[in-house]
């Protein structure tokens, strides 16, 4: 359930009563009120004070009212101000739009009027949110298909040590993980794990069983992935990766790696020809499955 996000508005007026009404209708929609009446107040606190909202009576003090909006704007100029009048003064609050303004409260003002300011205002607010949460998830994304196209031409013929190696690293580019190691199945000790690629400081065993690695994963931010391929268990992947999208990614990125290591386990690709692969869920909904074997292609 998504939190509605609570806003802070600067109201500034000399006269009490719509510092009143402003004030009611902000504490009703759970939102807060800075009052102020005079210029020289409202420029400290629009210095120092994190205000999502402002409210200028555009008539006080003759026209230092038009002033504030512009000194406002200059020092935060994410603020949305609406400049208050009443019909006489329509001027004054036309020439605010003029300076920046966002919109117009007429005067008296009403709680609706206050509310449906508000409401835009936060509306706004969650969509620019939404739209810088979308961009950071779209440059995980293309970071992690070049990670992807980087790894896979290494898959023809390459070792797999050196194919663990450069997974590790494009693992902890791509998800902004702390510390990566691949482990895979011991070839000197049954029902163990060699570590074989190790990228960041987290200390971590050069061999270990399924339980030591398991119990790796009793910290929050350290996740123990199976490197699997049609069954077969080719090793673990250890990553100190936070949880959310970039353990997704984390996620994606290792069952890409046990699919190029099947690949390297068997007969080498001629030389030039990229090996095919699935396109694993972090790019499903930037990229369809041809899409994304063309960006590989093209690599």
């Amino acid at each position: 359930m998504t939190t509605r996000p609570q806003l802070t508005a600067i109201v500034v007026s000399s006269d009490k009563e719509v510092l009143g009404v402003v004030e009611r209708a902000l504490l009703a929609g759970g939102d807060s009120a800075v009052l102020v009446m005079d210029i020289a107040e409202a420029i400290a606190i629009a210095s120092s004070r994190d205000a999502s909202i402002a409210f200028i009576d555009v008539t006080l003090a003759g026209t230092g009212g038009l002033a504030l909006v512009h000194h406002l704007l200059a020092v935060r100029p994410d603020v949305s101000i609406y400049v208050m009048a009443p019909p006489a003064k329509l001027t004054h609050a036309l020439e605010g739009v003029a300076l920046g303004a966002t919109g117009i409260l007429p005067l008296p003002a009403t709680g609706d009027s206050v509310m449906r300011a508000m409401n835009d205002v936060r509306s706004k607010k969650e969509a620019s949110s939404r739209v810088a949460d979308l961009e950071h998830q779209l440059h995980l994304v293309r970071s992690t298909v070049r990670q992807m196209q980087r790894v896979a031409k290494l898959a023809a013929g390459a070792p797999r040590r050196e194919l663990a190696r450069a997974s590790a690293e494009a693992i902890a580019e791509s998800c902004g993980a702390m510390a990566v190691a691949v482990y895979f199945s011991s070839e000197k000790q049954a029902g163990s794990f060699d570590r074989v690629a190790e990228v960041g400081g987290a200390s971590l065993p050069e061999r270990a069983s399924d339980a030591e690695l398991d119990a790796l994963a009793e910290r929050k931010e350290r996740v123990v992935l199976p490197l699997r391929s049609e069954q077969k268990t080719l090793g673990r992947v250890v990553i100190e990766v936070d949880e959310g999208p970039r353990r997704e990614i984390a996620e994606d990125l290792v069952a890409f790696t046990a699919s190029l290591l099947a690949m390297a386990a068997t007969t080498p690709k001629p030389s030039g020809e990229m090996p095919r692969v699935v396109a694993p869920r972090a790019t499903a909904h930037i990229a369809s499955r041809e899409e994304f074997d063309l960006a590989l292609a093209a690599a």
